[in-house]
């Protein structure tokens, strides 16, 4: 039975994940840190205790650790306990770039841990009803897939300025191909790998 785990990040996720943690694990110690390992101030909830350091979760010998950082630190976040044979959990996207994604891959293949993306609509049950119509027959032979999906963003986090979230920062790791890569995700889920021929982004980042 896991008795610790860390949670890197204190945004809307990180709340989600540490919520999560105490409803389904009960007596579970939730051990919280900033991203940026920045000093808090005041309560965080659903949290037994914030850290400082990468070094100082370890110390706690967590059995497991979830990262909801900013995409550019997943891979430091997520190579930091791989070495030291912690199973991770890292939130979507699993990295900034190729280079960042092969780094935990090779942490995982050394360290023989495991390591998970929190994608999650592939397990919605809508998505379920979806993939049992299409393993049935229901649905007769799938020749063409179009999905299609968008977000406006000053709507999206309310109470928050969208030019200050990650999702409209090119630095923090936003853009639609981050953000929305859950529904590549499904996709594979439910009709298997797909080769790109052709694409095109239109990009108005900071």
């Amino acid at each position: 039975m896991i008795q610790t785990v860390g949670v890197i990040g204190l945004g809307s996720i990180g709340l989600r994940h540490r919520r999560n943690l105490k409803s389904l694990l009960g007596k579970v110690t939730v051990v919280g840190m900033s991203a940026s390992a920045r000093q808090v101030d005041g309560e965080i909830p659903f949290c037994d205790r914030l850290a400082k350091s990468l070094d100082e979760i370890s110390d706690l010998d967590p059995g497991l650790v979830i990262v909801a950082s900013p995409a550019p630190l997943h891979a430091e976040h997520a190579v930091h306990f791989l070495k030291r044979r912690v199973p991770v959990i890292v939130e979507k996207p699993v990295a900034a770039s190729v280079e960042e994604a092969e780094k935990i891959l090779d942490a995982v293949n050394e360290s023989g841990t495991a390591a998970a993306v929190g994608y999650c609509l592939r397990h919605s049950p809508g998505m379920q009803a979806v993939s049992s119509a299409i393993a049935s027959g229901t649905l007769g032979e799938i020749y063409n897939v179009d999905v299609s999906v968008g977000q406006f963003l000053p709507t999206w986090r309310p109470g928050k300025d969208y030019r200050h979230t990650v999702s409209a920062s090119r630095a923090l790791g936003g853009g639609v191909l981050n953000e929305l890569s859950h529904e590549f995700d499904y996709l594979f889920a439910l009709f298997g790998d797909l080769e790109v021929e052709y694409s095109s982004r239109v990009s108005a980042l900071n």
